[in-house]
């Protein structure tokens, strides 16, 4: 049985994602990073379109964000942003991501290492919307104390 590792390091913007294959590894042909997997709470920032979702700024190309890699195996990698997220009752901007995919053309192998380069932010629900999350935790405060 084989085992990987992924790190992050560093803040939301220009974080470095360090995918290492540890001994034993027979081999990976993707990663898929979930930054909302129980709640809307960060998403990927892609650099367009340009203002985009209100609240959020700057963002990274995944087509650009590798900066350095091992493959004992000779792989290229396709990067994919996918699952555009909406902040409040707004359409999506499709600057704002759930998921960042990356694809490898061999097996990512014992050995091999990526760094990848990638925006994330926050994401700030609407005034409203916060408004109403803070009256609904409120809510179940209040709930449990009459418990």
């Amino acid at each position: 049985m084989g085992d990987w590792r992924l790190s992050l390091g560093g803040d939301s913007w220009g974080t470095t994602l360090f995918l290492e294959g540890r001994a034993g590894l027979n081999g990976i042909d993707y990663v898929t990073i979930d930054l909302m997997p129980d709640h809307q709470i960060a998403a990927f920032d892609d650099m367009s379109p340009d203002p985009g979702t209100p609240g959020t700024q700057g963002g990274s190309d995944p087509w650009d964000g590798l900066i350095g890699s091992n493959s004992a195996l000779g792989w290229d990698i396709d990067v994919t942003y996918q699952d555009a997220v909406a902040v409040g009752s707004n359409s999506p901007e499709h600057d704002i991501y759930r998921l960042l995919r990356i694809e490898f053309s061999q097996p990512f192998i014992a050995g091999d290492y990526l760094y990848f380069l990638a925006d994330s932010d926050a994401v700030i629900p609407e005034p409203a919307t916060g408004a109403l999350l803070g009256l609904g935790l409120l809510a179940l405060s209040v709930s449990r104390k009459c418990a």
